[in-house]
């Protein structure tokens, strides 16, 4: 994936596999851009468990650009009122020619993540 292979069918346990990385370099990069968005007990959590939150999506993908590596990571407000923490967070990088997208979501109870109608 990373070097631009055909598109080859990931096992589940790869996947899995795949989606844990992401969602951890997802925390790596809250952690390094000085002023952190994800709560601290996340990354307990996540040490603990060791996969993915269920409230967190993660989609991989292709990238066809000049950089080997890039990385956005913002704060989703999702409506939150002026001066109140984040609901969320959104992660893009890329490695070479791979591209993942991690999305998380800070409220309590499930979501339900759905196209726009």
């Amino acid at each position: 994936m990373m070097h631009g292979a055909e598109t080859q069918a990931l096992s589940v346990d790869a996947q899995r596999l795949l989606a844990t990385w992401a969602a951890k370099t997802a925390l790596m990069l809250d952690l390094s851009g000085g002023n952190p968005i994800i709560h601290a007990g996340f990354y307990r959590d996540f040490r603990l468990q060791r996969r993915p939150f269920d409230s967190h999506v993660v989609m991989p993908g292709a990238y066809n650009g000049a950089k080997g590596v890039r990385a956005y990571h913002h704060e989703l407000r999702l409506g939150a009122a002026d001066g109140d923490p984040p609901l969320g967070f959104a992660t893009t990088f890329t490695v070479f020619r791979a591209l993942f997208q991690v999305v998380g979501h800070f409220t309590a109870g499930g979501a339900t993540w759905r196209d726009k109608e």
